[in-house]
C-alpha cells in the first residue's frame, strides 16, 4: 500500500482523522492532541517545559517535512510506553515545537516497533512550528 506523504498542514491534519470527536475538524483534533501531549509532558515533569503558551497549530505557523530514519529512533517518543501495539503504513505524526518532538499520532506503531525490534526505515511527517 502506497501512502502519499502530507505536503500541506491540511493533509497532515488528515492523519488524525480517526481521532476526531463529534463535529471536530481535523485541525481542531490535531490541536487537541498537541495540547494533550503537552499536558502529559508537564505531568511527567519532563524538561524543558514547553507547555506554557503553546500556539494554535495552523497552516500559517507550521511546515510539514518528511523525516526518514530507523523505526528504533522513533520508539521512545510515546509518553505512555504501555498500551496497545500494532503496525500500519501511514506516517507517524510529530510536532516539533521548541526543538522538542511531540508524538501526535503513532504511539501504537512505536510500541509495536519497540516490541518487535523492527529496524527498518519509516518516514514520519514532522510539523515544524515556526
Amino acid at each position: 500500500m502506497t501512502v502519499k506523504f502530507p505536503e500541506t498542514f491540511a493533509q497532515a491534519c488528515d492523519l488524525v482523522k480517526r481521532h476526531c470527536k463529534g463535529a471536530d475538524t481535523c485541525e481542531q483534533t490535531i490541536n487537541r492532541l498537541f495540547r494533550k501531549h503537552l499536558k502529559g509532558r508537564k505531568e511527567l515533569c519532563m524538561v524543558p517545559d514547553i507547555s506554557d503558551n503553546p500556539p494554535v497549530l495552523s497552516a500559517e505557523n507550521t511546515t510539514p517535512v518528511p523525516e526518514t530514519k530507523s523505526k528504533q529512533e522513533f520508539v521512545n517518543l510515546p509518553l505512555n510506553p504501555n498500551g496497545h501495539a500494532c503496525d500500519s503504513p501511514p506516517p507517524i505524526l510529530i510536532v516539533r515545537y521548541r526543538d522538542v518532538d511531540c508524538l501526535i499520532d503513532g504511539s501504537h506503531r512505536c510500541r509495536h516497533w519497540k516490541k518487535t525490534r523492527d529496524e527498518s526505515e519509516h518516514t514520519a511527517c514532522v510539523l515544524l512550528v515556526s
